[in-house]
């Protein structure tokens, strides 16, 4: 369709054309809030990097998935129209005749529902994970309202298996863990990409640069990888196992075992070539004796990262 370009009416304050604007601000990512540096020309955001000022992107260095985040903005199939599912044929359909009375018919709609007439217990809201005290505070406010409204957080690429591994643990205390690598001397990543998968990748990945960086003073930290495929974690690894996945709790079940805390529930079937790998890894882990840190992946059941937990916190700092 024909567009024509037109001047501001009256220029926005403090902005001159063709001149970038520069602004902090952040990006969540399967509910971890992401720092980044945005700038913009005439109020389009053209460019996101990291914030050089936030411990979570040192340097200000940012991910792949961060710069790609500016292609979201411009998507052409973001929701442009309120739409709601036929009762008839199963199917999604937009909501009137315009996208403004669409949206004007969803806000009546949830005027109409979130009076605090409607049973709680009718009502279901899903939405993204988000760590965002905005709309905790929002969640609180129609929970008073409507008694018994139910919450459900879901996205197709989770760490609920890290969580339920939380739970295991501390029961009423969920947690997410997070991992100090400056310092750590011996790191095991069972199935778990760290450098790069992870909402906190970039940290991580410059803190274990960090200790490489001791070889000189011959401190160098040493790193084990058991993975079923090979992933950039797996590419930088002092020792690199391949193993496929299925395998991989009975790993970190034969560590537990070895290493002397109690016997894991589940089977501890490995090849003699993977289990001469582990018995090596865990008599150089027993030698180190601190500044152990073992890091599950995301794939991995919830056990094994409670078992991963167990060890770093029995061996770390």
């Amino acid at each position: 369709p024909e567009e024509k370009l037109a001047p501001f009416a009256h220029r926005p304050d403090d902005r001159m054309p063709g001149v970038p604007v520069k602004y902090a601000t952040v990006c969540e990512r399967n509910g971890h809030a992401m720092p980044a540096m945005v700038t913009a020309y005439d109020g389009r955001p053209i460019k996101l990097a990291g914030n050089p000022n936030h411990p979570l992107s040192p340097f200000g260095c940012s991910d792949v998935f961060l710069q790609a985040e500016t292609l979201s903005l411009y998507d052409p199939y973001r929701a442009r129209w309120a739409r709601r599912r036929s009762t008839r044929s199963g199917k999604l359909e937009n909501v009137g005749q315009s996208p403004e009375e669409g949206w004007n018919g969803f806000y009546n709609w949830c005027r109409d529902t979130f009076d605090g007439t409607t049973p709680g217990g009718q009502i279901a809201v899903l939405h993204e994970p988000t760590s965002s005290p905005t709309f905790a505070a929002l969640k609180d406010i129609w929970a008073q309202q409507n008694p018994g409204i139910k919450f459900y957080a879901w996205t197709p690429v989770n760490r609920d298996n890290e969580i339920q591994g939380a739970r295991l643990l501390y029961e009423q205390y969920p947690c997410r863990w997070t991992y100090k690598l400056k310092k750590a001397k011996r790191i095991v990543a069972l199935g778990s990409d760290f450098l790069t998968d992870r909402a906190d990748s970039l940290k991580l990945a410059s803190d274990w640069a960090a200790n490489r960086r001791s070889c000189d003073q011959g401190e160098m930290s040493r790193m084990y990888v058991i993975e079923p495929s090979m992933t950039s974690t797996g590419s930088v690894a002092d020792h690199r196992l391949p193993l496929p996945a299925s395998l991989i709790p009975a790993v970190a079940a034969t560590m537990v075992q070895m290493l002397g805390f109690g016997e894991a529930k589940m089977d501890y079937s490995l090849p003699d070539k993977a289990r001469a790998f582990v018995q090596a890894m865990v008599e150089d882990l027993k030698a180190t004796g601190d500044d152990v840190v073992v890091i599950a992946g995301p794939g991995m059941p919830a056990e094994v990262h409670a078992m991963a937990v167990e060890i770093s916190g029995k061996l770390g700092d």
